[in-house]
């Protein structure tokens, strides 16, 4: 999933959690870290929710720097999540992922850089993102054609395209909210008429479908 890229953590402070990344060199996964090493009194819990039964929930580390989110053993969504990091939907050029969080060899999350916040005057329409024959970053119109390309050529659909899930890292927009990931057969028609999503975008996902 990150091909030739590099990506290794060079440096971590176990006490603080803090990652310090340089000259990664990664094959087909992110790093993996134990959950049972995260000491989460170092961190606030921003999100937590329930869905189909599984927990799960995102916490910011003190410095602001790096967000962690885990979930239940049986989270639904983990297995296409993990599938997405195989054939490289997801990459270091489109996540500021760090790491894999693991329990007793179970997936139960990942770690991010935290990114900056879009400036959604630019990019949204109220909460949702402009169509791209309206958009004028350079940054958005280049992840919005790679995101296509990504879904066309792999066969799945990232399905939460919200502001809120994306940042901006090194002049590139990258997505932080990783396990809204499908296969393109099992996306619900409920996807197509939410208006959270860019219509364009649900419209070229239809003709996918």
């Amino acid at each position: 999933m990150l091909g030739q890229g590099k990506s290794k953590i060079t440096r971590i402070l176990s006490f603080c959690f803090v990652f310090i990344l340089s000259d990664i060199i990664a094959d087909s996964v992110f790093p993996k870290i134990e959950l049972k090493d995260i000491d989460l009194t170092k961190y606030k819990c921003i999100k937590a929710g329930v869905e189909k039964g599984a927990a799960r929930a995102v916490y910011v580390s003190i410095e602001g720097d790096h967000f962690v989110k885990i979930w239940d053993a049986h989270f639904w969504r983990c297995p296409y999540f993990l599938q997405g990091l195989k054939i490289g939907f997801y990459d270091e050029k489109n996540t500021p992922l760090i790491a894999i969080i693991y329990d007793k060899g179970r997936c139960r999350g990942y770690v991010t850089r935290a990114g900056t916040t879009l400036c959604r005057s630019e990019l949204t329409d109220g909460g949702t993102f402009l169509p791209i024959k309206n958009q004028k970053s350079p940054a958005y119109i280049g992840f919005y054609h790679d995101l296509l390309k990504r879904i066309k050529s792999l066969g799945y659909v990232y399905i939460d395209l919200t502001p809120s899930n994306i940042v901006l890292e090194n002049h590139k927009i990258k997505i932080i909210d990783l396990e809204p990931l499908l296969p393109i057969s099992k996306v619900e028609r409920s996807f197509f008429f939410n208006r959270s999503y860019p219509p364009d975008y649900r419209s070229y996902i239809r003709k996918l479908k």
